[in-house]
């Protein structure tokens, strides 16, 4: 018997229903902000990087290669650097 790791699981399980695909090239200083009310929402990092600001306060680094998957609905963003979301206002 074949074990599933939690990710494939989680992936297998999900129906691409109402998706959204987007790509997007930003020059510094950049913030993007989700708030679409999605359930879950990926994210892959092809070049560069950012850092991930999700709505408990929580800041994660993601870099060229990295793919993320931030469960909703709670708006959270994704800034070339933290204090960007702060600035940006």
């Amino acid at each position: 018997m074949r074990s599933v790791d939690p990710l494939s699981s989680l992936l297998s399980g999900i129906r691409a229903e109402g998706s959204v695909v987007s790509r997007a090239v930003l020059t510094e200083p950049w913030t993007i902000r989700f708030a679409d009310d999605a359930p879950l929402t990926m994210i892959s990092v092809l070049r560069g990087g950012g850092t991930l600001l999700l709505p408990d306060g929580t800041e994660r680094a993601v870099g060229a290669g990295d793919t993320a998957i931030v469960r909703g609905p709670a708006p959270f963003h994704l800034a070339d650097h933290p204090t960007a979301v702060h600035t940006s206002h």
